[in-house]
């Protein structure tokens, strides 16, 4: 297997520390960390996206099995990110997103890496200027940690089925 085959390969089970028992651990399944309505949207054949707005919650599927979950910062209440059935447009590496708020004040994030239209000025992206994930924060994108939009733009592909639902 090529080193990208095993970068895009999510762990079977995930390993917690138990905080108040020393060198206790926990085994989990990721798929047990996804919601039922996320696991109910996923394409059961190849790969698809589900992002949960209630949850701020991303879900990657790979034949209708999870094969990574993570939060993420989607639109705050008046910029707020689509809802429906898409698929993954055009992919960017590095972006400059800038605008103004409704106050006047301006905001500017070049460079921003990991890039994947969902439709119109709506993008999945890596955030640096926040590590606020699991709440709304963005003017309608969707923010992910970049270690977790390293490993989503090395996953997937444009045309890739995403679905965006509360």
């Amino acid at each position: 297997r090529s080193f990208l085959e095993e970068k895009s390969q999510a762990p079977k089970t995930i390993t917690l520390a138990i905080v108040n028992e020393p060198f206790g651990e926990q085994q989990i399944d990721p798929a047990t960390l996804a919601s039922a309505s996320a696991l109910d949207a996923a394409a059961p054949i190849g790969k698809s996206i589900v992002i949960d707005i209630s949850e701020q919650r991303l879900t990657a599927f790979e034949e209708g099995k999870v094969v990574n979950t993570f939060l993420i910062s989607s639109g705050l209440p008046g910029y707020e990110s689509p809802r429906g059935s898409f698929t993954l447009g055009s992919r960017v590496y590095s972006k400059w997103y800038r605008g103004t708020n409704r106050d006047g004040s301006y905001w500017s994030y070049p460079n921003t890496l990991y890039n994947m239209n969902i439709t119109g000025p709506y993008w999945l992206h890596g955030a640096y200027w926040h590590n606020n994930f699991g709440k709304k924060m963005s003017h309608g994108c969707v923010n992910v940690a970049y270690s977790n939009a390293e490993w989503l733009w090395n996953w997937n592909h444009a045309g890739l089925p995403i679905t965006i639902q509360e």
